[in-house]
């Protein structure tokens, strides 16, 4: 095989491993060699380290494996345990997922929680999906002794159903193997999967989904020759339809929902698949809404810049948007959701034309750059208020100081944006001791101290009173005397020579702290008061 063939399969087989979750390269193998998939090529195992496995797998090393009873028919025993609570809420401000594990397909079933407490109503909602599905009834249940399954409510009604409930041993989570390490691959795989594009962490509900999706089509030690949903429903999966979790795709617009001119497409992140319709989960990024698809084309090898969105729309004109175009939810059979995603693998996917004329489409989502030079202006077009600096010619024995601007997109905890900073700093590593500055130190409250205070005003019932200064360090005046660019952007047209000069400190000086702590130290209303 020439060296360029032996390539194209290595990048084939890279494409698979990402698609497929990050799942391990001899088990990709033993899929296509055991043809436990249709529509899988023949994958490479590959020596190479994926840094997004490194950063989301790294575990301990297991405790020596045992033999253990394994059910003979679907049903027979249920595996079961809670992974939470999660420190950032999901869309839906779900902090907690259950799994259930069918011990003898091992078919691996997902839902989200608010709380603990909800297990109960959760379980009730699976066996009545599982047994109808299936014509059986759930004969063992097995999970640890929380208290979210250990109560006397749970117990009745597995005592009602017919349903033998096991739980382990205090302190030996080894007894419920099987649902703690399927909960430790499921997270590894999401983590991943999260890790490789970059995804808000609010986005690890729909990692974990897309987890146990693609679990359920992966081979296992414990079912021979086929995947747990074959082993489960019968049916050999397909592979055609298997994207990157993450990648940036592109959705269409129904012809009744747009005008000629305006584009075909909108921009979306791909989070996985629906098991409700045949299409694919779309986070809109006008809309902020999650979709559901079946006309989507992807651009697998692109990810969406969550942090550095100005970087994209620097000089650019800012047209005026139209209102945002609500997806609807559509269905078709899986055949036709395949052939509207095809793409060749590796290769990346140009975004879909709005319509083939000659005149340059303005570019998506350039309205919030307006946002930046507002929150620019706020310094700059406001020195009757701020004060910060005034125009100086610049002095020919004075060293004049940069300045950059430092970009920052705030998200709410759901990943959506809050809003967009632009903020001014000067480039303080250029300044000199003795010179530029003198003093810089400013007093700064440790932890300790602040929760030693609040523990002291809950234990006396005491009122407690906090205050926030808008930018700060931008109050504090300063008494050397610094001079610094025009900011880009904000050049004086026919004073291009021109410098500022300071009369406020500025964010990366190095004396803008202590100029700060001084002026709030000078503040008339805080003279009743003592300095800690």
């Amino acid at each position: 095989m020439g060296r360029t063939a032996m390539k194209a399969q290595e990048d084939q087989s890279w494409l698979w491993h990402r698609r497929l979750g990050h799942f391990n390269f001899q088990g990709l193998k033993l899929l296509h060699q055991k043809k436990m998939m249709t529509d899988l090529p023949q994958i490479q195992a590959i020596e190479g380290a994926c840094e997004a496995c490194l950063q989301g797998k790294q575990h301990k090393k297991p405790f020596p494996s045992g033999t253990s009873w394994r059910a003979k028919a679907v049903l027979e025993l249920i595996h079961t345990d809670v992974c939470g609570p999660m420190r950032t809420p999901s869309h839906e401000q779900n902090r907690y997922f259950i799994l259930f594990i069918d011990d003898y397909s091992r078919m691996t079933w997902v839902y989200f929680m608010r709380e603990k407490s909800e297990v109960f109503k959760v379980f009730k909602k699976f066996k009545n999906l599982v047994e109808k599905q299936s014509g059986r009834s759930i004969k063992v249940l097995r999970s640890d002794r929380g208290k979210e399954y250990n109560n006397s409510e749970f117990d009745k009604f597995c005592e009602e159903e017919g349903i033998k409930h096991q739980t382990t041993v205090s302190y030996n989570s080894q007894q419920n193997g099987v649902s703690e390490r399927k909960n430790r691959t499921v997270m590894e795989m999401a983590r991943s999967m999260l890790q490789e594009k970059h995804l808000p962490k609010a986005f690890w509900a729909e990692a974990v989904y897309t987890a146990v999706y693609l679990l359920n089509r992966c081979p296992t030690k414990a079912v021979q020759n086929m995947t747990p949903i074959e082993a489960w429903s019968g049916k050999k999966p397909s592979a055609k339809h298997l994207r990157v979790f993450g990648s940036i795709c592109y959705v269409h617009i129904p012809t009744e929902k747009r005008h000629k001119l305006e584009e075909k497409t909108e921009k979306g992140i791909f989070l996985g698949y629906s098991t409700q319709s045949k299409g694919y989960r779309i986070y809109n990024l006008k809309t902020k809404k999650l979709i559901i698809s079946r006309d989507v084309e992807f651009d697998e090898d692109a990810m969406w810049n969550w942090d550095e969105e100005k970087v994209e729309r620097q000089n650019v004109m800012i047209p005026k948007e139209t209102p945002p175009q609500q997806q609807e939810e559509e269905g078709t059979d899986q055949a036709e959701m395949e052939r509207r995603s095809q793409q060749a693998p590796g290769s990346p996917r140009r975004p879909p034309s709005s319509e083939e004329i000659e005149e340059e489409t303005p570019p998506r989502r350039t309205k919030l750059l307006s946002d930046i030079y507002e929150t620019c202006n706020f310094i700059m077009l406001e020195p009757e208020n701020f004060e910060t600096a005034v125009k100086h010619k610049k002095p020919k024995d004075k060293e004049v100081i940069g300045v950059k601007w430092i970009y920052k997109t705030k998200l709410n905890a759901d990943g959506s944006i809050q809003k967009h900073k632009a903020r001014l700093v000067a480039k303080g590593y250029s300044q000199l001791p003795g010179i530029d500055y003198t003093e810089t130190f400013a007093p700064v409250a440790r932890l300790d101290t602040i929760r030693a205070l609040i523990t002291i005003a809950a234990n006396k019932k005491w009122k407690i009173y906090q205050m926030d200064v808008k930018s700060a360090f931008l109050n504090g005046y300063i008494d050397e005397e610094i001079y610094v660019e025009q900011p880009q952007g904000f050049i004086a047209k026919g004073s291009e020579e021109k410098v500022l000069r300071l009369k406020k400190a500025l964010y990366g000086l190095k004396q803008a702290p202590r100029a700060w702590y001084s002026r709030i130290d000078n503040t008339s209303w805080i003279e009743d008061f003592e300095g800690a």
